[in-house]
C-alpha cells in the first residue's frame, strides 16, 4: 500500500466508465482494510503512538464508521489520551444522531464508560485510600447492586405537547 500512488481506474475511464468507479471503490476499500490491519498490529505490538496518525486519518475519512471510530478511541486510550478518546466518542455520537438518527453501538458505549471510569479514578487529588473510603461508605449505605445507566448518551427526546392535531 505504501507504493501505491494516484487513483485506481482513470486509465480505463474512457473505455468503461463504470469499471473506473468500481476500481476506485475497490481500491479505497482495500486501502481502508489494510489501514485497519496496520493499526491493530501496531496496537498489539504496544506502539499506539505510531498507530495514532493512521487511526486519525481513517476516522476523519469516515466520521460515521463506528469501526474506525472505535479503533481511534482504543488507540487514543492506549496512547494515554483519554480526553481525546472521550471527545471522539462525543463526536461520533453527534454524527450518528445527526446523520442517521441512531445511537452508538454497545461496544462504543462500553469503551466510553470504561474511559470515564478510568478518568474519574485517576482524577487529581483523589488517592486510592480516599476512593476506597468513599466506595466503602457507599457500599455499606446501599447493600445492593448499583443500577447501571448508559454514560455519554443523549436523553430521549420528549414528545411535543399540544401538537396532537398535527
Amino acid at each position: 500500500a505504501a507504493l501505491w500512488r494516484g487513483s485506481a481506474g482513470p486509465d480505463v475511464a474512457d473505455a468503461a466508465p463504470g469499471l473506473a468507479d468500481a476500481l476506485t471503490a475497490a481500491a479505497r476499500s482495500a486501502r481502508d482494510a489494510l489501514t485497519a490491519v496496520e493499526v491493530e498490529a501496531l496496537l498489539a505490538l504496544g506502539r499506539p503512538d505510531e498507530a495514532l496518525e493512521l487511526a486519525v486519518g481513517a476516522a476523519r475519512a469516515a466520521p460515521a464508521d463506528e469501526d474506525a471510530q472505535l479503533r481511534l478511541m482504543r488507540v487514543q486510550a492506549a496512547a494515554g489520551r483519554t480526553t481525546d478518546a472521550l471527545r471522539t466518542f462525543a463526536r461520533v455520537r453527534d454524527v450518528l444522531a445527526d446523520e442517521l438518527g441512531a445511537d452508538p453501538r454497545p461496544d462504543l458505549v462500553a469503551l466510553n464508560e470504561q474511559l470515564l471510569a478510568r478518568s474519574t479514578d485517576a482524577s487529581p487529588g483523589r488517592t486510592a485510600a480516599a476512593r476506597r473510603t468513599v466506595g466503602d461508605a457507599a457500599t455499606s449505605a446501599h447493600r445492593r447492586t448499583p443500577v447501571r445507566h448508559p454514560v455519554g448518551l443523549r436523553a430521549a427526546r420528549h414528545a411535543l405537547l399540544g401538537r396532537a392535531h398535527d
